[in-house]
């Protein structure tokens, strides 16, 4: 991977951990709702659907915004 690659990797990775981290909080607490969160999720994996080609994009969405999806969507199917 060259070097401007896996900086960029670095930086999306970092900041979709404290997103989702974010996010895990809010529905602790009872800011947001699971699905508010899963709503969060879906408008970023539209975002980000469009660098699916890329190595990074695609690793991006699998390993981040794919694996919170699930997580919340246990806790949407909880919450009806």
């Amino acid at each position: 991977m060259r070097e401007e690659s896996a900086k960029a990797l670095g930086k999306a990775l970092a900041g979709a951990t404290v997103a989702c981290a974010t996010l895990e909080m809010l529905v602790e607490k009872k800011i947001l709702t699971a699905t508010e969160a899963r709503t969060v999720l879906d408008r970023s994996l539209s975002k980000v659907s469009c660098y699916c080609a890329l190595d990074e994009g695609y690793e991006a969405m699998r390993a981040t915004i794919l694996k919170m999806q699930q997580k919340l969507f246990a806790a949407c199917e909880s919450e009806t």
